[in-house]
């Protein structure tokens, strides 16, 4: 009780932001390198307290641990990654922390440098964007409304020139509109997603092909790789699937565990349960239906799991290489139309002087 009384005052008089990915990238490789060395979790801690770049963090876990919170619980509160904290919740069940952490990290730096990557490559096409819809307004503002009024008190009859004028109008209209529906169509998804069922959510992104894609490529992933670590514990298929029914980091993951809890339950085939799985990949069923018997499949699940990162990785790399040149492709073909619509009247208008 007087450690619980201790643990609240400590953080009404000192809170934490949020680790940054770096700070976590840091924590997790000098944490596991220690636990490969022998330490214990407390003992690592402690050294760790001596990291000046990790001393305030360490002072926030350290209370968390000694009031019987686990670790993964406690980075959980602290707002680490859902990768690391699902990873080391599954750690507990299969008893290899060291290994969590170390491939915690990787994953934090992975979708760190592709951070970084789309960043980069978004960054000058956003702001040409910002513009482009900054000359939008005035167009539509100021420049249509002359062109208008300077056509009608010259009484130009022209039909060309009122149904060009009268395209850009509504074009750019257009833009507005939609762009104001795709972000309403957004917020909506999230707003969705926080209360709707999870059979409801994944009825919506079923619908989203490059979102559905990914969605799959990652539950895929993560079945697989923690499935086999779990299985090279020695618990059973049932044991494993319930372990995954009760995690709550994945959603998507939690709802395909449950589902294929119940049809083992129910006498189906592991293999066949996995191919009636909406969000994991087909060729997982036909690698476990071929596998399952020879005691091999943890193995082979985990290097399903390592092509299925790499796999994630080229194409993600390749949508990055897309995304740039095209923006910038639909960025000049708007600038055309407008110049097009504003140049062409003036044209038409002179010819008839």
């Amino acid at each position: 009780m007087r450690l619980a009384i201790s643990l609240k005052n400590h953080y009404r008089g000192s809170r934490i932001k949020r680790p940054p990915p770096n700070q976590q990238i840091q924590f997790l490789n000098r944490l596991s390198n220690l636990l490969n060395r022998g330490y214990s979790l407390m003992s690592a801690l402690s050294i760790l307290q001596f990291d000046p770049a990790l001393k305030k963090l360490i002072e926030h876990i350290h209370p968390y641990l000694l009031s019987g919170t686990s670790l993964h619980e406690a980075l959980e509160k602290l707002g680490f990654s859902k990768y690391v904290v699902s990873y080391l919740y599954f750690s507990r069940e299969y008893g290899n922390l060291q290994r969590a952490l170390s491939q915690s990290a990787i994953i934090l730096e992975q979708q760190l440098e592709f951070k970084k990557k789309f960043q980069k490559v978004i960054r000058y096409p956003v702001i040409l964007f910002i513009l482009f819809f900054g000359l939008l307004l005035f167009v539509k503002i100021f420049l249509l409304p002359t062109f208008l009024q300077l056509y009608a008190s010259m009484n130009v009859q022209s039909t060309t020139i009122l149904t060009t004028l009268k395209w850009l109008d509504r074009s750019l209209y257009f833009n507005f509109a939609f762009s104001m529906l795709t972000i309403l169509f957004f917020a909506v998804i999230f707003i969705t997603q926080k209360r709707a069922s999870v059979q409801k959510v994944l009825s919506i992104y079923r619908r989203i092909p490059g979102w559905r894609t990914y969605l799959k490529t990652q539950t895929s992933y993560l079945f697989s790789y923690h499935f086999s670590s779990l299985l090279k514990s020695g618990m059973s298929i049932k044991q494993c699937l319930s372990i995954m029914r009760d995690q709550t980091h994945f959603p998507v993951l939690s709802y395909h565990a449950s589902c294929m809890f119940k049809d083992l339950e129910k006498g189906s085939s592991l293999a066949h349960s996995v191919q009636k799985q909406l969000f994991l990949h087909e060729d997982m069923a036909q690698l476990i239906n071929r596998n399952q018997n020879d005691g091999r499949l943890d193995q082979d699940l985990e290097i399903y799991a390592e092509w299925i990162i790499d796999e994630l990785q080229q194409t993600l790399l390749k949508v990055l290489a897309l995304i740039q040149p095209l923006m910038f492709i639909l960025l000049a073909v708007f600038i055309m139309m407008i110049y097009s619509s504003i140049m062409l009247p003036l044209l038409e208008w002179m010819r008839q002087i």
